[in-house]
């Protein structure tokens, strides 16, 4: 068949035109002058931009393994799905094959943080708020996005074309179809959730060592837990306030401290009250295996090497501004989940292109010198105490140092950084996020 002309292709009549695949009426919509044409143009042209990258999209079949990347068409963040169960089929990097059986929420489909869809019809309400929005405006990191996301499966995932593998769960005694990178699953809230991007994270090297410093040790990668409550990314790490505070900071201790880490002495002793009331005890060990910073001065890890940490109220309880406004805004610790583990994912400023790296950690203490006047903190260190917290009074600036983190120690006294032969390449790091996971108890 003739290739059809551009001519034949636009078609005009007194009621609608023609473009392409797709026509226009001509009902008042569009002024009827010269420029028209060159308007419609512009739209069509988005259009077959849209169903072109359509087609591409579902024309990639590759398999999906655990860890890859989701996307919601409602949601505020993207989102690394899980695996309940493997399956004994592995791609080529080692990572399990996914199946379109895995789609249960929390399990396999984590939460997008916040969801456009505020009210559907037959579904119940949820939390609205102002949620971390990895899209959010520059110098923004909390914007309105509706209500909490809450994910409600509708089915399987659904994907096109007829070969199918077909792969046994043993879990299920059924088969399940390979999951491909073109399938969809949809929410009852309206969200269609996809896959975006192939998780190459299972390679050989990624639970592979990393040595910052004497004392700290992380692992290459980023965590493919799933049983996460929050993450803090993005805008919402408020970077752009943070380098603000290192411009006009006063020098401490001989330099103006801003980096991702800084060190609190102790423990709290609310720590200890919540795990008896659970039925269980805290384990709070000193690495003392080498001399780690000098002779008196120890950090505290538990049994699973989790380096104890404290972190703001923003970090420990997401959205803590919008459930304790005002007065409420105690940064009382028996208003937090201690014990909750956490994983702060860094990036080698000093190495682009360089692996992620994660340490992993667990919430012993909250951070009260995080407020600030004109905006919502909470996350990093600016040595303002939150007006009605039991630190309000206190000189805050041996915390202005604009820390994410501060590492639990057993010395007690000043705040200052450690010496930089402790340090080591701890500072040529900088914050890609900080996991806080659903404390199981």
């Amino acid at each position: 068949m003739a290739r059809e002309s551009e001519e034949e292709l636009t078609r005009k009549t007194d009621l609608q035109m023609v473009m392409y695949d797709f026509y226009f009426d001509r009902n008042g919509n569009f002024v009827q002058t010269e420029g028209e044409q060159g308007v419609m143009e512009g739209i069509v042209a988005d259009l077959l931009t849209q169903h072109q990258a359509y087609h591409k999209r579902i024309s990639d079949t590759r398999y999906v393994p655990v860890g890859s990347v989701l996307a919601c068409t409602n949601g505020s963040t993207l989102v690394r799905m899980g695996a309940g169960e493997t399956t004994g089929v592995y791609v080529g990097n080692g990572a399990p094959v996914m199946t379109c059986s895995d789609c249960k929420a929390g399990e396999n489909i984590p939460t997008f943080g916040g969801c456009r869809a505020i009210m559907v019809n037959g579904l119940p309400g949820r939390k609205l708020g102002a949620w971390g929005n990895v899209n959010a405006p520059a110098g923004e990191s909390y914007t309105p996005f509706g209500a909490k996301c809450v994910p409600v499966i509708d089915g399987e995932w659904k994907q096109p074309g007829k070969g199918k593998v077909l792969i046994w769960r043993p879990a299920g005694k059924e088969y399940s179809c390979a999951l491909k990178k073109n399938a969809v699953l949809t929410c009852r809230y309206g969200g269609i959730i996809g896959v975006v991007e192939i998780s190459d994270d299972m390679r050989e090297d990624q639970d592979e060592k990393v040595q910052l410093s004497p004392w700290l040790f992380g692992k290459k990668g980023e965590p493919s837990r799933q049983d996460i409550s929050h993450v803090i990314e993005g805008n919402a790490l408020l970077r752009e306030k943070r380098d603000d505070l290192g411009k006009s900071n006063i020098p401490i201790y001989g330099a103006a401290f801003i980096d991702w880490y800084s060190f609190m002495g102790g423990v709290s002793k609310y720590l200890k009250n919540q795990y008896i009331n659970s039925g269980k005890t805290p384990v709070v060990n000193r690495i003392s295996d080498v001399e780690v910073i000098s002779e008196e001065t120890y950090i505290y890890v538990n049994d699973d090497m989790r380096y104890w940490i404290g972190v703001g109220p923003e970090v420990a309880y997401y959205n803590y501004h919008i459930d304790y406004p005002g007065e409420a805004a105690t940064v009382g610790e028996e208003q937090f989940k201690l014990g909750s583990e956490i994983d702060v994912v860094l990036r080698n400023k000093e190495e682009p292109g360089s692996s992620l790296v994660y340490i992993e950690c667990i919430l012993g203490m909250l951070k009260a010198h995080t407020y600030a006047e004109d905006y919502v903190n909470g996350v990093f260190q600016t040595g303002k105490a939150y007006p009605y917290s039991a630190q309000a009074n206190e000189n805050g600036d041996a915390h202005r140092d604009g820390s994410y983190v501060e590492f639990l120690r057993v010395k007690e006294g000043e705040n200052e950084k450690f010496p930089d032969e402790k340090n080591w390449r701890m500072s040529d790091y900088v914050v890609e996020k900080i996991i806080v996971y659903k404390r199981g108890w």
